[in-house]
């Protein structure tokens, strides 16, 4: 392989590690945004049963309209925010499959790289062999020659 070529390919690896390195990291960060909106949205989820909960202990022992009313309209509204954070949540699992599918694309591309540097060191190693082989051919026959020669 020649040096150019050779040269080339380091550089596409080098760039293929840097890709794959980042893509990695941009992964770790999508994973632990989805992380906290998962936390976020069971917050959420537990905060509205213990005020459910709250609701049902507090209608048994009586309630205002006014209070209910209260009550209603801020579950409805705990209700919003449950689904939009639900949304945020779906956003965010799209966001790590997709970080996800790009990191093993840079490391497929990484690791093809690297068999196309194997496949030409092989290539070159078998050259060298066959290259060695004749030269040892020529001198075999070379020294055959001298002999038939010198009787």
């Amino acid at each position: 392989m020649t040096k150019q070529i050779s040269s080339a390919i380091h550089t596409l690896i080098e760039i293929a590690i840097k890709e794959s390195n980042q893509a990695a990291e941009a992964l770790g960060n999508a994973n632990k945004l989805l992380k906290e909106s998962e936390k976020n949205l069971n917050m959420l989820l537990d905060y509205r049963n213990d005020y459910t909960n709250q609701l049902a202990q507090n209608s048994q022992k009586g309630l205002f309209a006014q209070s209910y009313q209260n009550f209603q309209g801020f579950l409805a509204k705990l209700n919003q925010a449950i689904t939009g954070q639900q949304a945020v949540v779906e956003t965010c699992r799209q966001k790590v499959a997709d970080q996800r599918k790009y990191w093993q694309e840079c490391e497929r591309k990484k690791l093809s790289y690297g068999v196309l540097v194997t496949q030409a060191e092989t290539r070159a190693h078998r050259a060298e062999l066959k290259k060695d082989q004749k030269l040892m051919d020529e001198h075999a026959l070379r020294q055959s020659m001298k002999k038939t020669h010198s009787r």
